[in-house]
This record gives C-alpha cells, sequence and structure tokens, in this order.
C-alpha cells in the first residue's frame, strides 16, 4: 500500500517522495501510543486483561504500551513530516473495539505533539471486514476510526469495505485500491490538488 500510494504520490507532483516504513502487524494501537498519553484506566485495564490471554504469548514484548513508537516513532521524532497512513486496528478488535475512537484521537494528538505538528495529516484505513472478528467488533472499530475522523482536523477516514476481493482475508490481495484512495486524500487535502 505505502510503495503504491507513494508512486502515485510521485507521478501526480512530479517530484521524488520519500517514505518512512514503520509497520509490524499484528500488533494494538497501545503500543504505537507513548506511555505517558496512555492514562485512562478503562484502557489500561483492558490492556492488561489482553496481554493475560493465552493468545498474546506470540510477540508479547510487541504487544506492551509504548513498545513501537519507543522502537519506531521516538527515534524520528525530529523530522518533518507531511503525513501519516495509519492502517491498523484489526488487533484490538479482540479485546477495545469500544474503545478504539478514543484511543485513536490519544495517539493522534499524542504524535502530533511529538512531532511538533499540531496538524500532522493522518490518512486512516478502514479496517476490512473479516469472519473472526468477535460479533460485532469490526463494526466497533470501524466506527470508531470514523468518529475520530470526524472529531479531529486533517484526519481523513478512507474507506475499504468494498476492495475485499476473499471471505476470511484480512487485508485486500489489491492493494492499488486502497493506494489510490491514499493518494486522492493526501492530494485533495495536503496538497489542495483536485482529484
Amino acid at each position: 500500500v505505502g510503495y503504491a500510494f507513494g508512486d502515485i504520490l510521485q507521478k501526480e507532483l512530479g517530484v521524488p517522495v520519500g517514505l518512512v516504513c514503520v509497520s509490524f502487524g499484528g500488533t494494538p494501537i497501545e503500543a504505537w501510543t507513548p506511555e505517558e498519553c496512555f492514562t485512562n484506566p478503562k484502557w489500561v485495564a483492558a490492556h492488561k486483561a489482553m496481554l493475560d490471554l493465552p493468545k498474546s504469548q506470540k510477540h508479547p514484548e510487541r504487544l506492551r504500551i509504548a513498545t513501537e513508537y519507543n522502537a519506531n516513532i521516538a527515534p524520528i521524532v525530529n523530522m518533518k513530516a507531511s503525513g501519516v497512513i495509519w492502517y491498523q486496528g484489526c488487533h484490538n478488535t479482540s479485546y477495545s473495539a469500544a474503545w478504539y475512537g478514543e484511543m485513536l484521537e490519544n495517539m493522534i494528538g499524542a504524535w502530533r505533539e511529538k512531532f511538533n505538528s499540531p496538524e500532522l495529516p493522518f490518512y486512516v484505513v478502514q479496517i476490512a471486514p473479516h469472519i473472526y472478528y468477535d460479533g460485532i467488533n469490526g463494526a466497533l472499530v470501524r466506527e470508531g476510526q470514523a468518529l475520530a475522523a470526524s472529531h479531529l482536523d486533517h484526519v481523513e477516514y478512507i474507506s475499504t469495505i468494498d476492495l475485499g476481493d476473499r471471505i476470511g482475508d484480512i487485508h485486500p490481495r489489491y492493494k492499488v485500491g486502497v493506494a489510490s484512495r491514499l493518494a486522492a486524500a493526501a492530494l485533495g487535502e495536503h496538497y489542495g490538488k483536485d482529484v
């Protein structure tokens, strides 16, 4: 998705586009949030309960609060960033779906503060439908993503609900559809282009 997004931007803008990939699959939003910003007691309790689940043993070090932030984001906060693609949420469907939107708003605010960029654009990619989400938890995370985008300036919500091509596949196989929607949002929001 990132490569195709950058390729589209470069062709439209006629200038080189640099991308920094700081992804790690299967991680919760808590891992990407600075520890001092993760203070809501209900979030902390849900996170602790998730860590106690047997299935959390796959990468337990990657699931803890602020681990991915400390490893991947903190080292680059002095860099000038033009925007962030946020493509995450599936992990949170299992235990904190009802609070995902609040946690996303909290994390976006923290990153903007750390990057010293109060209007840093975020492009939030809707999590795809998946048959293994418990009950309505996938819908709750998608709703939280949409609410965060509606509450915050310079946050765009990229719909992917129609791009899943295989039942049970957590991500669409064809990434250009997701990337072209992200690029259209960035070109319109950040670069002021008609797309």
